[in-house]
This record gives structure tokens, sequence and C-alpha cells, in this order.
């Protein structure tokens, strides 16, 4: 195996300094390409990054300063690519571009399935004497409603135009507008349907954050964050019952209980198996919500919708990021 030209491997008397040792700048640089690297042999991985770490601490050790290190290293970017040729591994996708293109598209999803729901099933959904009536209809909502639910939808999609995008400025700038304008409309529109697009709001913003995530230096495999997230429901629905604001009553109402617990610890798995779980719970929580009289349509919608955008991202970042953590002596 040949590696960087500029980096000569260490010989293995000489030990190889701990990662921990190294400047914030330096382990940053190395966990960058240990992860381009994630799909190399175990074996040549650790040959390369043992290699460039053993070049910096003996850098470092003889005065020089960490910028002037890395810049005479390249970018991180480059010497990946110029590594993965040398072990004929071939380009690798950036795997944080993928996770946008992915959450791109289930922002659209989650919002489209939101208008048809709107425009199309909840017109058509009635309560009667304890009972869901379903109606047909003879004309549609009005044109201005209807122009009101396809919105979100349009800027959602500007979300996939811009994640085809070979620059990572542009996706975050497109992401963050989006991101941006569809809370500003969900708050606008609150008075009327504007809750029911939270969940795709909250898409898009893991949209932006989750790429960002993946493309730092931090690991991205712990899950506190999307454990809180998942929990906060079920803190504020025993706050509702603590104040009595809220009654539980009926096996349904529990969920709202459970459904938090059950994907706080999915979420806090990273896989792909735990967070399809979680997708396939919220979405069943929004179904319930649509089809049954007893539980309100407009909280189960919102709260399963949540729990299908928080699985999406979790998903997204299991299936993108490498569950390898940074090689340490």
């Amino acid at each position: 195996m040949t590696t960087h030209p500029d980096v000569p491997l260490p010989e293995t008397s000489v030990p190889v300094p701990s990662i921990t040792d190294l400047p914030t700048p330096a382990r940053d640089w190395l966990t960058e390409v240990e992860r381009g690297l994630g799909d190399a042999d175990e074996a040549d991985r650790r040959e390369v990054v043992d290699g460039f770490r053993a070049h910096l601490g003996d850098a470092l050790a003889e005065g020089r300063e960490v910028d002037d290190v890395l810049t005479s290293l390249g970018s991180s970017r480059t010497v990946i690519a110029q590594t993965r040729q040398e072990l004929g591994l071939g380009e690798r996708r950036d795997p944080a571009a993928t996770a946008s293109r992915i959450l791109a598209l289930a922002t659209v999803g989650l919002s489209l399935l939101t208008t048809i729901v709107m425009i199309l099933i909840a017109p058509a959904r009635s309560v009667r004497d304890g009972e869901v009536v379903w109606t047909l209809l003879t004309q549609g909502m009005d044109p201005w409603t209807t122009f009101v639910c396809i919105l979100p939808t349009v800027a959602a999609s500007l979300l996939v135009l811009a994640s085809r995008t070979s620059s990572a400025a542009v996706r975050t700038g497109v992401t963050l507008g989006v991101a941006v304008a569809l809370s500003a409309w969900v708050l606008l529109a609150m008075a009327s349907v504007g809750w029911f697009w939270m969940p795709t709001a909250l898409t898009a913003w893991l949209c932006l954050v989750v790429p960002w995530r993946m493309r730092s230096a931090r690991h991205p495999s712990r899950g506190i964050g999307w454990v809180v997230a998942a929990v906060l429901p079920a803190v504020c629905v025993l706050t509702a019952v603590a104040t009595g604001t809220v009654q539980l009553g009926g096996p349904g109402s529990l969920l709202p209980l459970l459904v938090p617990l059950v994907a706080a610890l999915c979420l806090s798995i990273r896989s792909r198996l735990t967070s399809g779980l979680v997708i396939i719970a919220g979405l069943a929580v929004m179904t319930i919500g649509v089809v049954s009289a007893d539980l309100l349509m407009l909280g189960f919608w919102v709260v399963g919708g949540c729990y299908v955008a928080l699985g999406c991202g979790r998903w997204t970042q299991a299936v993108q990021a490498p569950a390898r953590r940074p090689f340490a002596a």
C-alpha cells in the first residue's frame, strides 16, 4: 500500500501519539480523513490514520504551528481523494450532501402528504355521535385555502433543487431560507391550518442541522439530542395532566406517553432499524388521529409527524455516517 508522499508512516518502535493529545484543528482534520476512508479495509485505514497522526505529533513536537502543519498536508478533502485513489477505492460521495438530498425528499413527502390530507381528506371527515363520518366531496376547498395549503410543498421543493448542487454554501443558504420560511408560515397560519405543517418545518430544519453535524468533526453517534427531542412531547403531556388541562382516559390516550418513550429509546441507538421503527410509529400515530373520533386529529398529526421527521433524520445519519471513531493509541 502506498501513502501520502509527504507523510511517512511511523516506525513500529516509535509510539504513535493519542488523538486526544493533538490540538482541536488537528483532531478535526484527522477525524474527517478517517471518515472519508470509512469504507476502506480496516488495516489500511488504520495504517493511514496512524501515519498522519504520527506526522502531526512529530511536527507539533518540533514547535511548528498546527495551522502551518495542516496547510502543508492539504485540505482533508484533497487528502481523502488522493488516499482513496492510492487504495483503489474510487471517488466517494459526500455523505453530508447525500443526507441533504434524502432529508429534502422527506420534507417534500411529508408536506405533500399533509397537503393531500388537508385538501381531500379533512373536508370529507366529520365526527357525529362519537363516530367518524366520511362524506363524498361535492366540491373542493375554496381556491385561497387550496393555494395556502400548496405553498409549503412548493417551498419544500426548493430543498430538492438545492440538494442537487455541488456547493455546500448554496445548499446551506437555501435550506436555511426554506426552514425559516416554513416556520414563519406555520406561525402566520397557526390560527387555521398552520399547525399541521409543523412536522414539515421540523424536517426542513433537520435538513440543515444533520448535514452540518456530519460535516463537523464531532462524532454523530451520540443520541442525546435525539432523545431529548423525542421525550419532549411526553413532558408536555405530563405537564398538561398535572395542571388539569388534559385528562387521559382509554387505551388510545396512552399513546402520547408511550410513543415518546419508545421513540426516545429507539433514537438513542444509531441504527437504520430503530430509526425506521420510529418513522413507522409516527405514521401510525398520524393515521390514528385521522380515523379515530375520540382523539384530537391535530395533536396526533403534529406529534406523529414530528416523530416521522426525527426518525428520518436519525435514519439518514445512521445510513450516511460511519460508525467508527478515529483510532486512538
